[in-house]
């Protein structure tokens, strides 16, 4: 945090309703840099447009992710004790946000697919919820995807007769990254209606989503 001199509060808006940000379901990784404006993030035509592009703005979807754990968020602090005035911690910023999918019964071609995403510096993403809205952020006349960092998938755990085989997603926020956010319904239905460009290939995979040859 940099310390700036006191200047008078700002303004807080009033609260009409609350929000409520629902149950992530599925996820769309994208590069950063690519947006959509305040009208085509609404049409599936739009969305389509990424899904099937053959260059960096391409854009790809998840099956259904599960078992969504979230950590992070609180203070980053220092002190406390006889180390600092009162006793009192000194408030040093925030911890980043991550979060943790489960990905269960995930055929491991795709696995593979989704691995080589932590090549990307780059990488950032749309959050759809159960009431198949769209998370994103806003800024001016846009709508961009989350960046993340840290992206990562593991190898499968195989959990026998007790519960489903699964492998873990997760990926981390920066600080402040939630300060936009915004939750968009479109005239569709994102957890059902969009599809990667090779979502009919037959064995559950979508490895030709991905041109490995993109520069990273």
């Amino acid at each position: 945090m940099i310390y700036t001199c006191p200047t008078p509060l700002p303004d807080v808006p009033n609260m009409a309703c609350e929000i409520k940000y629902g149950q992530i379901q599925k996820i769309a990784f994208q590069r950063i840099g690519q947006r959509f404006s305040l009208n085509d993030i609404q049409t599936l035509s739009a969305w389509t447009a990424f899904a099937d592009a053959v260059d960096v703005s391409k854009l790809v979807v998840t099956p259904y992710v599960e078992a969504p754990t979230v950590n992070g968020g609180d203070e980053l602090t220092f002190g406390g004790g006889n180390n600092t005035l009162d006793g009192i911690k000194t408030v040093m910023g925030i911890n980043p946000v991550g979060m943790s999918f489960v990905l269960r019964n995930y055929p491991q071609t795709l696995i593979a697919a989704l691995k080589h995403l932590k090549n990307y510096r780059d990488l950032a993403c749309y959050f759809f919820n159960n009431a198949g809205q769209v998370l994103a952020i806003k800024d001016g006349g846009f709508y961009y995807p989350i960046p993340i960092r840290a992206f990562f998938v593991g190898d499968l755990l195989l959990h026998g007769l007790e519960q489903p085989s699964s492998n873990i997603m997760n990926f981390f926020f920066k600080a402040n990254y939630s300060d936009k956010l915004a939750i968009v319904k479109p005239e569709f239905n994102p957890i059902t209606d969009i599809k990667n460009a090779d979502h009919y290939i037959g064995d559950g995979s979508f490895g030709l989503a991905f041109d490995y040859s993109y520069a990273i």
